[in-house]
């Protein structure tokens, strides 16, 4: 079965104070989709982990938010028995780390996941994909589109 996506919603931004405007709309999809698998895609440096920390604060953590880099992925309680999962898959080299690890058992929340590509892409289809990208590389400006997965 083929998966059918929304049309893309795109913004340009040229500041991390305009970063609100993007976690508002991606946490009002997440309140559409319970249980969000959420793949974050872009070049190194392009500011995956800063939006996915803004995202978490969005939701209400009040604590420090890290990168998950070498321990593949933080856990969130947000609020009771809400959570929020990150992935950082960059220094997987193969789907099988995540079946070792059970990455199943952290499909009961949202899951926020950098470098899908690196094994996550493999296991599971994404609800919502947010695509960071340069506007140019002569600027700091970047360029995000996101897409969700339209209900039949």
């Amino acid at each position: 079965m083929s998966v059918q996506y929304s049309k893309p919603w795109e913004y340009t931004y040229q500041s991390l104070d305009q970063l609100p405007i993007i976690c508002s709309y991606i946490c009002r999809l997440m309140d559409k989709h319970p249980n969000a698998l959420i793949y974050f895609n872009g070049e190194l440096g392009v500011g995956k982990t800063t939006l996915i920390k803004s995202i978490i604060r969005e939701c209400g953590y009040k604590g420090l938010v890290t990168s998950p880099s070498y321990q593949i992925v933080n856990t969130y309680e947000i609020v009771d028995d809400i959570h929020i999962h990150h992935f950082d898959c960059y220094r997987l080299e193969s789907p099988d780390e995540l079946e070792l690890m059970d990455v199943y058992q952290y499909r009961d929340a949202v899951c926020l996941v950098e470098w899908a590509d690196h094994g996550m892409r493999s296991l599971f289809t994404p609800d919502i994909e947010v695509n960071l990208s340069f506007v140019d590389h002569d600027s700091d400006d970047r360029f995000v589109s996101i897409v969700y997965q339209l209900t039949s």
